[in-house]
């Protein structure tokens, strides 16, 4: 209400209340408050970016630390006699750097020649021609959130890196589906005793070991043979050099092959090759009172040809 005088006389008048809508007094609040959440978002998105730039480096020091001992873990798989990586069995070890532990696995494996792929246990009964080395390595940031480090090579054995009285056992393992069974622990007790895993062919091939009579076990938790045991053994014969296998319409014929097996081959000849003394062999066939022959097999230096 509002108090007015007119002509010497006081009055009153009443005046209605309006709420001052134009008041600013809370308005400092609402804007320090937005922009305090924007800052907090802002630094929430540096220190994010800040955490992932640091773990890509922690994951490329690891891998470069990783690529080090891979690397060296080749080199001294290189370094070991032929006669060792024949047999040798997968193993992994724990190396520390710095502060993380890194887990090394090394293997060696026989590979064919032509195609690098391990090693069937129907590979024509020849051996391998060179052995696979391979290095793995795994630490807390490698081989986890990222690939491991794994390095192969091959390396080729010397020609008299192994005796004489040697052959080659290969073990295979198939489940109930008739598919291959990998990284099966194989043992082998005989004249040596080895412990290796199947490839991924389900192979454990044993190369160049001593001729004898060996005793093959299987034993894993977990599987059992078609007659419900765990524990599977069976006798196998080690025989020195390789065996060949001949195929035919009629079936198969298995030669064994020694180093004492002599072979030979076949050469292109001429008409002075035929001489007194010399023995031949020809398929020959009568005509107009001759023996006419396609070709004639003929000895030469000593070697008589096969009768």
């Amino acid at each position: 209400m509002r108090l007015s005088k007119a002509q010497g006389v006081t009055r009153a008048r009443a005046v209605p209340l309006r709420p001052e809508l134009s008041a600013e007094h809370g308005v400092t609040l609402i804007e320090t408050l937005i922009s305090a959440v924007i800052l907090v978002i802002v630094l929430f998105a540096v220190l994010a970016s800040l955490d992932a730039a640091s773990h890509t480096t922690a994951v490329n020091r690891s891998r470069t630390v990783a690529a080090g001992l891979a690397e060296q873990e080749l080199e001294r798989l290189s370094a070991l006699p032929a006669t060792t990586l024949a047999s040798y069995s997968k193993a992994t070890r724990t190396v520390t750097v710095g502060k993380s532990d890194y887990q090394i696995t090394s293997d060696a494996e026989w590979v064919h020649d032509a195609s690098g792929a391990a090693l069937s246990c129907d590979s024509d009964g020849k051996q391998a021609d060179y052995i696979r080395i391979a290095s793995d390595v795994r630490s807390s940031v490698v081989g986890k959130n990222v690939k491991p480090v794994t390095m192969t090579s091959l390396v080729a054995p010397r020609v008299g890196s192994f005796g004489a009285n040697q052959g080659t056992l290969a073990v295979q393992l198939k489940n109930e589906l008739d598919a291959p069974i990998a990284n099966m622990p194989v043992n082998i007790a005989g004249p040596v005793n080895q412990v290796d895993a199947t490839n991924a062919l389900g192979c454990a091939v044993f190369g160049h070991i001593a001729a004898g009579a060996y005793n093959v076990t299987v034993s894993q938790p977990g599987w059992v043979d078609v007659s419900g045991n765990q524990t599977l053994t069976k006798t196998a014969q080690v025989s020195a050099g390789t065996e060949l296998v001949l195929k035919n319409k009629d079936g198969e014929q298995k030669i064994l092959v020694t180093p004492q097996t002599e072979y030979y081959t076949f050469a292109p000849g001429t008409r002075a090759d035929l001489k007194p003394g010399e023995t031949i062999f020809t398929g020959a066939a009568q005509k107009d009172g001759k023996l006419v022959a396609q070709r004639v097999t003929v000895s030469k230096d000593g070697v008589k040809p096969p009768q």
